[in-house]
């Protein structure tokens, strides 16, 4: 019995991810500007408990707090995925040679 391969020609499918790449830089900075806007928003929170109850105000703005985390994070990450493809399709391109 033999194993048959795949002829040399077929492309390998694309790697998870891959199409959000462009998507990292402007995500970072979206965040980043969402995050400013949380510290001009800081110095209300205390004025916003007393008139709307401090449970709800301090755990809306631990989410908000955590959803703009998880972007900046993500859009970071994305694009530092983003160069080491492409880092690596550089090397294999040049080892090609």
């Amino acid at each position: 019995m033999t194993i048959e391969r795949p002829p040399p020609h077929v492309n390998p499918p694309p790697e998870f991810g891959a199409a959000a790449g462009p998507l990292g830089i402007p995500a970072a900075v979206l965040g980043l500007v969402l995050f400013l806007g949380e510290v001009v928003a800081l110095p209300r929170l205390a004025h916003w408990a007393a008139e709307y109850g401090a449970v709800l105000v301090y755990l809306a703005f631990g989410i908000y707090t955590a959803v703009v985390g998880t972007l900046v994070w993500w859009g970071v990450d994305t694009e530092a995925d983003r160069r080491a493809r492409a880092g690596r399709k550089r090397a294999a391109a040049r080892s090609r040679r």
